[in-house]
Parts: C-alpha cells; structure tokens; sequence
C-alpha cells in the first residue's frame, strides 16, 4: 500500500500528530480498497471497506468521549479576546458581535418556544416558518459581523425580505396581507435612503471599510456627515425610533402575535448592534455631529412610547 507522508515540520502537539496518523491510517485502507478493485479482489476491497467503517466508528466514539470533539457553542465564541477577519477584512469575528449573536439565538429561541401553541392552534405550522426565520437570523449575523457597507447592506435586506414573508405568512388573513404590503413599501423607503447614504459615504471617503472610513471621516468633510444623517435615518426606521415608527402599530396589529413578538424583540437587538457599530467605528471622528441626533430619538422614543401606552 501507498504511505501518505506530509512535511509539517517538527512543531506538532500530540493532538496534532494523532490525526495526522488517523488521516494516514485511512488513506492507507483507501488506497488498498483501489489497488484491490484494480486487481479484481473484490472480496478484499469490500474487507478494507469494512475494516474502513470500523475504525472511523471507533474513531466517532472516542471524540464523543472527549468534550473538545462535540458540537458546542464554540464554534461562535472559541475565544473570547480573539478577532478574526475574512474576505478582506469585510467580515470580523470579536467579541462584540459574538455577544450579539449569541443574544439573537437565545432572543429567537425564546420566541419561538413561548409562541409554539400559538403557531399550532392557528395552523401557521408550514415548512417555510423556521426557513425563513432562519434565513432572517444569517441576515442579521452578517449585519453584526459587518465590516463593510456593502456586506452590511446584503445583511440587512436578507433580514428585511425575510420579514416581509414572515408579516404576511398567514395567507388566508387580509390584516397580515395588508401589513406584509405596508412594511415592504415602508421598508424599501428606508432602504432606499440607507443606500443613498451608503452611496454619499463611499463617493466622500473613497472607500466601503469601516476603519478605511473612519480613517477619512471628519467634520470638514461635510458630504460625509450628510451621509451619516441618512444612513442613521434608515437605521432608525430598523429599530422603530421616533420620528420613524409610523410603520410599526400597522406591521404588528396586522402580522400573527407570534410574528409580532418576533419583530418585537430580535430584529431590534441586530439594528441596536448595527447602530453601536456605525457610530463607534466608521463616525467615530465626528462625534458631536452624531451625538445629538441619537440623544433626541432616545428621548422623543421613550417620551412617546410611555405616553401611547397609556
């Protein structure tokens, strides 16, 4: 049989060098099951088959006896103090959008579990209905993970028209009908100033990074800081902020209860996050100019939905 050897150097750990030898171990059978099909020893390739089977059962056996082999919640948070970047640098992995991640599945998760009997009784049990929630939640990963305008934008319109679906699920109902249609041409509104600004951002600063801009921002740069009030107009109608709410009381009185307290909790953890972000990374040399716009929607969103709610 052929032996696989690989130049790795000396600076293995013995966990290293365990599934190196694994690895060769199967090369080995798999390359003695073809030499004997070749030479028309069927009864010894399908004996290196079975030989093959046993050892990767044993080999799944003993990683589920060691904690580091199982699926755990690691494969978002393995480090916390870690920062890791791909696609050149338009996707970042930290601890700040790990925390929020994390928020989001636990967000969606009880959601979901409170609103069970609910979808049940009201057949809005379809095997679309955890799709799409699903596809939401990846929109709203990118959009935390987001490093860049444009991956930030295909992170919110992959939430955006998965919301929409999810507003007018309930088919045989007008009301959801109706606000799945509001929430689409509302949407589109904001979306479309969001991309406007998107667009002012890059043609002021020459770049979609977010450090790249942060790098070019400044007062002086007066086409920029144009930018920043559009695109923290769009964001304020993500998160149902004063004055950009009107939306809001007519997508939840129309969309199934279970639907409304979707939109209720976890899509505003992903636009809070989205807001934390753009200000604190790409805004982060005009401070002042921002400042004061996100003091006047906390306030006039706070005084208004205490008083509505009496």
């Amino acid at each position: 049989m052929t032996k696989l050897y690989l130049d790795i150097g000396t600076d293995l750990t013995k966990k290293e060098e365990l599934y190196i030898n694994g690895l060769t171990n199967e090369v080995d059978i798999i390359t003695g099951v073809i030499e004997n099909i070749e030479d028309g020893n069927i009864d010894s390739a399908i004996d290196d088959l079975n030989q093959l089977r046993s050892y990767k059962e044993a080999s799944w056996d003993k990683n589920n006896q060691n904690p580091e082999g199982s699926l755990k919640l690691s494969i978002i948070l393995t480090n916390p103090n870690y920062e890791e970047r791909i696609f050149l640098d338009s996707f970042i992995r930290d601890p700040f959008s790990n925390y929020f991640k994390i928020l989001i599945l636990l967000s969606t998760l009880f959601v979901l579990n409170s609103s069970k009997n609910f979808i049940i009784d009201n057949k809005l049990d379809k095997f679309e209905y955890p799709i799409i929630i699903l596809l939401s939640i990846l929109g709203m990963f990118f959009m935390v993970s987001s490093n860049d305008l444009i991956l930030f934008y295909l992170g919110l319109e992959l939430q955006s028209l998965s919301l929409y679906i999810l507003a007018s699920i309930d088919r045989d109902n007008l009301r959801s009908t109706e606000s799945g249609v509001k929430y689409f041409v509302l949407s589109a509104l904001s979306s479309g100033l969001l991309l406007y600004g998107c667009s002012l951002l890059y043609g002021f600063t020459g770049s979609t990074n977010f450090e790249l801009i942060a790098d070019q921002l400044n007062k002086e740069n007066t086409g920029a800081v144009f930018a920043m009030v559009f695109i923290l107009v769009g964001l304020a109608f993500k998160v149902s902020a004063v004055p950009f709410h009107m939306w809001t009381p007519d997508v939840y009185e129309g969309a199934p209860t279970s639907i409304t307290s979707y939109f209720a909790v976890v899509p505003k953890v992903a636009g809070l996050a989205l807001l934390i972000k753009f200000m604190f990374v790409p805004f982060s040399n005009i401070l002042l100019e921002w400042q004061t716009i996100i003091i006047f929607i906390s306030i006039a969103s706070m005084i208004l939905g205490a008083v509505a709610a009496m």
